[in-house]
């Protein structure tokens, strides 16, 4: 009997109750029952209505006498131990677990009111077979709704893809819950790794491994859950406890990630042999080797040796699945959030050092002046840092001695804001003088524009310390902060990853709550960078919420802020991103004065218009920013503004319109960095891409060639985004007839991306077929169809057989082999029947498939047949 048929006495006993009961009750406490759904393993699921709230639910019945025998005090009834289990169980508000409204009994049985989730489960939404990055974003969210269980210490202890709904709303949810229990079996000896004596005699009482196994399973009452993903130690009765369900959860990642079990079985005997042998993966896997250790590890044999908890688990998937991302595309991802300018350094002794020597002349000013002179950046940019320098350093002066000459008039929070955007910049400089020439300097350039443009007018005195022991050292970890902040905006991920924790402790031991939100959310940012978009949105939920608690109203709202940019830049998700931006207007509304934070509202409006949809509506709110942008050189806190721009108008097609702002955007850079830093690479990229759409060949081969140059010098010429530039001048060479360039280049750009992409990815299939096309055009055919047949199967893996992409790439593979002489119809009509299924595909595409058809019967000898099929075309 294969590992798929092993089940559980427990789901054998459900199943039964359920043919066996004899009516669906009518009521269960308040709520009335419609149809049952279901029987799980401990019980039954109905279809419920609260007509106290007018909601429907869900009611799941738990029979307390299945679990008779299972737990060591048999003194306490089954159904009280139940419900004070399920009352935990209801403790639990997670985003990716069910939630449980209501806790009850009927007779024997415990019921739970429970959330309706709708969506696949995560075995039947495997067979859609996703992506690698959408199937570890699902087992994330897993991951961190068992640990949000294994926190009010529950044991879920069934864990499986039938356990899992991969929601229609976005998330993930565990569910069913009969089989959790807080109590533990057994005594664990040291280290975990023996059974106890009692175990030991549960284990001889095993029938024998010969024995047919749902025989074996059902004749021992110990084994609760499904055999094929319990933890060695949970099939032999000994210890229950979190590391079970981390068993059982990379048994589960390992059969969604690398298609089989790492552990495949038809009995306990051979099963408990593959669990000691240990998970090794298939010879042709292609899932990163970082993440297979990753599940090896909390497969382990040893409890001891799995990882501590589901949130260690958690933080080593993510670091392993982690790849520095580059920005590229003309994407709607704007103001860089380096939104920490209302929190301030607390120097609250004003008079304990004379003014002059906190103005331009002092000492401070002139270390940062080394400091800057010595920073790798272009010179425009080091004059525009000095230069805003020597203005904060004199109004902090100015600030000093109208405070000495009267006391009483309050100016701390400004002179603490004025301390702190210096910090900045010296944090800023100091992490330059350390770095090349990088597209990163955008980033940090744009971080302390817009703390520029922010000012201090409105600092906030609740950001500052009232002990002086406190404030000192809220002062030194604020100084850790900027520095660790100005690395982020350099992209400096991986040391940052380490520092975090540590950061974050330094604030928490302060006790003082703005500056906890401020860890807060550089944790959150650092997680957006690191491409944990879950993460980070519930870090910086907790920091939004302390910056509203502490009455830090500007800090608040950019928090909201880059929440709703997590949400429409990297969950894509509308109804997150609307909450997001409400709570910024009402934090906004509180602040009157604030220009640049109502622009960003505006900024984010547009972004969400842009996401649904809405192009129109986008362009409408644009306007007014790009009004206010007038006809001077833009400054870099409002460069993200003209690269939303761009991206709404190439949405619209209004081409000339896109090139205008390209060109706007690239000038500026150009004023800030120079006409020969790194950066202007991606915007002479884009702008390329632009030109070669309006139809300048001219303007769009110099923009890419420029782009092409800048990032080899700079990024050498393997680097995988060069992929980028060679697909675009192969375009250009296409269409401009030079066939033996465009060639090169595509050949080119498969070297790149088989040097960094694993053999399934999508844009290695797009490589391929790129490489196809320029073949075939060169009546290479054998070339053209061997890439084309490489193309074919990474999108049959990826998307499907039945996806529209993937029946073009098969009409492409058959122009090909029709090239070769090949007789195509059994292969080609299925394909051509799903295009011409597949509702608004343009007619081009339609035509293209049709041409292809008529060849091909036409070589089947059926001229009618493709006399017909050429005039549908």
């Amino acid at each position: 009997m294969s590992a798929d048929a092993l089940e559980s006495p427990a789901a054998i006993a459900a199943r039964h109750r359920a043919r066996g009961i004899a009516e669906v009750p009518r009521r269960i406490g308040r709520y009335e029952i419609g149809e049952r759904l279901g029987a799980g393993g401990m019980g039954e699921v109905f279809s419920a209505y609260d007509p106290t709230l007018g909601r429907s639910l869900a009611i799941k019945l738990v029979h307390a006498e299945l679990l008779t025998g299972l737990v060591a005090d048999e003194a306490v009834p089954a159904t009280m131990r139940l419900f004070r289990e399920a009352q935990t169980l209801a403790r639990v508000n997670h985003p990716h677990v069910v939630q449980v409204y209501e806790v009850g009994t009927l007779g024997t049985s415990v019921y739970l009111a429970l959330e309706v989730v709708r969506g696949p489960t995560l075995r039947q939404w495997s067979e859609r077979r996703p992506g690698l990055a959408p199937a570890l974003d699902v087992l994330v969210q897993v991951a961190q709704g068992l640990h949000a269980i294994h926190r009010v210490g529950l044991v879920h202890r069934d864990v499986k893809p039938d356990n899992v709904i991969v929601a229609d709303d976005g998330r993930t949810r565990v569910v069913d819950f009969g089989l959790a229990r807080t109590c533990v079996l057994g005594t664990p000896s040291p280290g975990g790794s023996e059974a106890p004596a009692g175990a030991h005699e549960a284990e001889r009482s095993l029938p024998s491994p010969s024995t047919p196994l749902p025989a074996r399973l059902t004749a021992t009452g110990a084994v609760v859950g499904t055999p094929v993903y319990m933890a060695p130690e949970q099939l032999r009765r000994q210890v229950i406890d979190p590391r079970c369900d981390q068993f059982a959860f990379c048994v589960m990642a390992w059969e969604l990630l690398l298609g089989e079990r790492p552990f495949a079985s038809g009995n306990l005997h051979t099963l408990f042999q593959a669990h000691r042998a240990g998970a090794r993966p298939p010879a042709n896997c292609t899932v990163p080797p970082e993440i297979v250790r990753v599940l090896q590890r909390g497969l382990s044999y040893e409890p001891s040796a799995r990882w501590p908890d589901m949130d260690a688990l958690v933080q080593a998937l993510t670091q392993a699945r982690t790849r520095p991302r580059t920005r590229l595309r003309i994407a709607a991802v704007a103001l860089p959030t380096a939104m920490l300018a209302a929190v301030t350094l607390a120097r609250l002794d004003l008079g304990a050092s004379p003014c002059e020597r906190l103005g331009p002349d002092g000492e401070r000013a002139h270390a940062r002046a080394r400091t800057l002179a010595g920073a790798a950046i272009a010179a425009p940019q080091r004059t525009q840092l000095q230069a805003r320098a020597h203005a904060l350093a004199d109004q902090r002066a100015a600030v000093c001695e109208q405070a000495r000459a009267d006391p009483q008039q309050g100016r701390a929070a400004t002179a603490a804001c004025l301390d702190r955007a210096l910090a900045r910049i010296d944090a800023t400089a100091t992490a330059l003088a350390s770095d090349g020439e990088s597209t990163a300097q955008l980033d940090a350039l744009t971080w302390l524009d817009r703390d520029a443009a922010r000012g201090c007018d409105e600092a906030n005195a609740a950001d500052l310390p009232l002990d002086p022991r406190t404030a000192t050292e809220v002062a030194r970890v604020r100084t850790a902060l900027d520095q660790a902040r100005a690395e982020l905006a350099l992209g400096r991920l991986a040391a940052l990853a380490e520092r975090e924790p540590g950061l974050s402790a330094m604030a928490i031991a302060t006790g003082f709550a703005p500056l906890q939100a401020e860890a807060a959310a550089f944790a959150g940012e650092l997680a957006s960078a690191q491409g944990d978009p879950t993460r980070a949105r519930a870090l910086l939920l907790g920091a939004a919420d302390q910056a509203e608690a502490a009455g830090l109203d500007a800090f608040a709202a950019e928090l909201w802020l880059t929440l709703a940019r997590v949400s429409i830049a990297e969950l894509a998700d509308a109804s997150l991103a609307e909450h997001d931006l409400r709570r910024a207007q009402a934090s906004v509304a509180r602040l009157p004065e604030d220009a640049t934070l109502r622009e960003g509202v505006q900024l984010r409006r547009a972004q969400l218009s842009r996401l649904r949809g809405d192009l129109e509506g986008a362009h409408t709110q644009l306007q007014p920013l790009l009004a206010a942008l007038g006809d001077a050189t833009v400054p870099p806190h409002a460069w993200p503004v003209l690269e939303v721009a761009i991206d709404v108008a190439q949405a619209r097609g209004a081409i000339d319109e896109a090139r205008g702002w390209a060109r706007r955007e690239r000038d500026a850079v150009v004023a800030a960095l120079g006409p020969d830093h790194v950066a202007l690479a991606r915007l002479d990229y884009n702008l390329g891409m632009l030109e070669l759409r309006h139809g300048d060949a001219d303007a769009a081969l110099g923009a890419l060639e420029r782009a092409r140059v800048r990032w080899q010098r700079s990024l050498g010429p393997r680097h995988p985004d060069l992929a980028l530039v060679h697909t675009a001048l192969q375009q250009w060479h296409l269409q401009h007839g030079t066939l033996a360039s465009a060639r090169a280049h595509a050949d080119l750009v498969v070297e790149l991306r088989r040097d960094q992409l694993p053999p399934d990815h999508p844009d290695l299939a797009l490589a391929w077929l790129g490489q196809g096309a320029m073949a075939l055009l060169q009546d290479d055919v054998e070339s053209a169809v061997a890439a084309y047949t490489r193309a074919l199967a990474i999108e049959q893996q990826t998307l499907g057989s039945e996806h529209p992409e993937t029946a073009l790439v098969a009409v492409d593979l058959a122009e090909a082999r029709l090239a070769r002489g090949d007789d195509v119809l059994a292969e080609l009509e299925p394909a051509i029947a799903q295009l011409e299924r597949t509702p608004e595909l343009d007619p081009q595409v339609l035509a293209f498939a049709g041409r292809v058809h008529a060849a091909a019967l036409r070589r089947a000898g059926r001229s009618d047949d493709a006399a017909r099929a050429l005039a549908r075309a």
